[in-house]
């Protein structure tokens, strides 16, 4: 079964290809691992409105776009139409522990703070390997929260796919699901 992607917000803008595989028991996760799946698994569980920028090797315009995760479901801006997300925050968690499953390379380590927005932040990145691509991702986690503010992902498709670079920006303020949207 191939991997999937951790949110449908990810499953639009990767599309079709595995984002970095979070979450899983303690004892398929190596210690480097763990705070960037709890990380993973907070933001998930924590209403939230995620924005990002994906470029395409081989193209010359960015593709931006727009998830608002609430307590119940997810919001996709989609071609200028929000819309609702297929998964809840429960099932992303749980596709989650399925991907990393599914990885062949997994390996994590904690990089050098930094802030973000005048917000310090711990650093990791990450590497993964699948059968459909390799993944680096690198993520600022608030040190006092614990949730994600940045991510950076690079993905390497197998086949000769080209690389894709995914920006990601989340902020957990005043979340509310779009108006007119069920």
């Amino acid at each position: 079964m191939p991997t999937k992607p951790v949110t449908v917000f990810r499953l639009i803008l990767v599309a079709l290809f595995a984002a970095t595989p979070l979450g899983a028991s303690a004892q398929t996760v190596s210690a480097a691992c763990k705070p960037l799946l709890d990380a993973n698994t907070k933001e998930i569980s924590t209403p939230h409105h995620a924005y990002s920028t994906e470029k395409n090797s081989g193209t010359a315009q960015a593709t931006t776009g727009e998830m608002i995760t609430t307590a119940t479901g997810s919001f996709l801006l989609y071609k200028g139409k929000w819309m609702k997300g297929l998964m809840t925050p429960q099932e992303n968690i749980a596709q989650m522990q399925e991907n990393l499953r599914e990885t062949k390379v997994y390996e994590c380590k904690k990089l050098p703070d930094a802030t973000v927005d005048g917000v310090a932040t711990t650093v990791y990145s990450a590497h993964s390997e699948n059968d459909m691509a390799k993944t680096d991702t690198q993520l600022w986690v608030d040190k006092s929260t614990g949730l994600i503010l940045r991510e950076e992902i690079d993905m390497y498709a197998d086949e000769g796919g080209g690389k894709r670079h995914i920006s990601m920006r989340f902020d957990y303020k005043n979340v509310q699901p779009p108006p007119g949207v069920k």
